[in-house]
């Protein structure tokens, strides 16, 4: 279950600038570097504005249109700067409640309720496609809990707990293969299938080849 905990921190828009001022230093990007890029994207926007986004000059409220738009700007996951991912700090989300960054991360990706969420009605809120695929495919949830575990390892350069990651995740593996291998038709659909693909991908290598050797015998 995910970790919270209670303390004085910074507003949620002050983190998000903190991330975007650090991140953007990291790019070599001056503030009006940025505002560039965020126009060209075409959201008006000024060095000004952003430099109140980062917090300097007075603190600007960060919209979703604004955080979407720094995303894309920076080509970085907008999670990225929810999560405190570059100027790790407490996160708030609602009141006292703040959450460490690896645990806000997993919460905004869909891997783990916050706190003492309720995890049948977190997992249960998602899309229909989604939905199905979770009733559809047993054990797909666990998939992303086993890697999010492995991910945290690594980041903790535990190496018993990566190892130990990759024994859990084998093991869920090969229930999975069995599971799809208790449906015969669809099963069976899906090795023709991916052999159909590997053999036409097979094909247009040998016909990128015959080009290549083609054009250099051109040129000699």
């Amino acid at each position: 279950m995910a970790r919270s905990r209670k303390r004085q921190a910074p507003n949620l828009d002050a983190v998000v600038g903190a991330q975007i001022r650090t991140l953007r230093r990291r790019r070599d990007l001056s503030q009006q570097e940025l505002a560039d890029l965020i126009q060209k994207l075409g959201r008006k926007t000024s060095q000004p504005v952003v430099g109140r986004m980062e917090g300097v000059g007075g603190q600007r409220s960060i919209t979703i249109a604004d955080l979407f738009a720094v995303a894309a700007a920076l080509d970085v996951a907008p999670v990225e700067l929810l999560a405190a991912s570059f100027e790790p700090q407490l996160v708030p989300i609602v009141g006292d409640l703040r959450a460490e960054p690896r645990d806000a991360a997993d919460w905004i990706r869909g891997y783990r309720p916050l706190g003492d969420g309720n995890e049948p009605l977190y997992f249960e809120s998602v899309s229909e496609e989604r939905k199905q695929a979770n009733l559809r495919v047993r054990g797909l949830q666990n998939l992303r809990w086993i890697l999010s575990d492995y991910e945290e390892a690594a980041l903790r350069d535990d190496i018993y707990g990566m190892v130990e990651s990759l024994r859990v995740l084998r093991d869920e593996l090969e229930r999975q293969e069995h599971n799809l291998e208790q449906q015969p038709k669809r099963y069976e659909r899906a090795i023709a299938k991916q052999q159909r693909e590997l053999a036409a991908m097979q094909k247009r290598e040998a016909a990128k080849k015959k080009r290549l050797a083609s054009a250099r015998a051109k040129r000699r």
